[in-house]
């Protein structure tokens, strides 16, 4: 079977939309949404593990604690994250 030269052309189209979509960078919004996963997941994570042991001590947690701590974590985490996406 012989490949017509029609073919080959398209093929090698086909090869250099596939490399250029490859090397896209991500864009601004997907490094945001990756960021906010990044550290609200964990924020909220730790903070029910938080209150959760608070409550196994016997010790009731304030409202105000508990958002003092999802923050805290937040913003450690955005500091960190961000600085390893920059380097992107």
């Amino acid at each position: 079977m012989e490949i017509a030269p029609a073919n080959l052309a398209d093929d090698r189209i086909d090869r250099q939309a596939f490399a250029v979509a490859a090397r896209r960078k991500p864009i601004l919004f997907d490094k945001a949404i990756g960021l906010a996963v990044a550290t609200v997941v964990p924020a909220v994570f730790w903070t029910l593990i938080a209150w959760g042991a608070g409550h196994a001590f016997g010790v009731e947690l304030s409202a105000m604690t508990l958002a003092t701590i999802a923050v805290a974590i937040t913003a450690y985490l955005s500091l960190v994250c961000s600085a390893l996406l920059a380097t992107d």
